[in-house]
């Protein structure tokens, strides 16, 4: 049993150690699994990927290939954080709803 938490352990040295998270390892048996979890790791954690994207691109609608970047940026996310999700956003517009809020909440 202690050898193999051992070479698990040392298979998350070497993955980390290549800069890559212990979450982007595909073969991970359910007694790994076990193992991994009660290590707490960070690197193991669930990814969410925000981009904020510019106004124009938030109102001609992201899905309608108006940014160039959001396409590479979800391969980049599948190929290195495969299950991870990418969520476009617009600070610009957020920011504008937040202050008409305000305003209204004001008044």
């Amino acid at each position: 049993e202690l050898k193999v938490e051992y070479e698990l352990v040392d298979k998350i040295v070497k993955i980390l150690q290549n800069g890559l998270d212990i979450g982007c390892e595909e073969s991970w048996t359910e007694k790994d699994i076990e193992y991994i979890h009660s290590y707490n790791l960070f690197s193991c954690k669930p990814v969410v990927f925000l981009v904020n994207v510019s106004e124009n691109d938030w109102n001609n609608g992201i899905g309608k290939g108006s940014n160039k970047w959001i396409s590479n940026i979800k391969e980049w996310v599948d190929k290195y954080y495969p299950g991870s999700k990418v969520i476009d956003f617009c600070a610009q517009y957020e920011r504008k709803q937040r202050d008409l809020n305000e305003r209204l909440w004001r008044e």
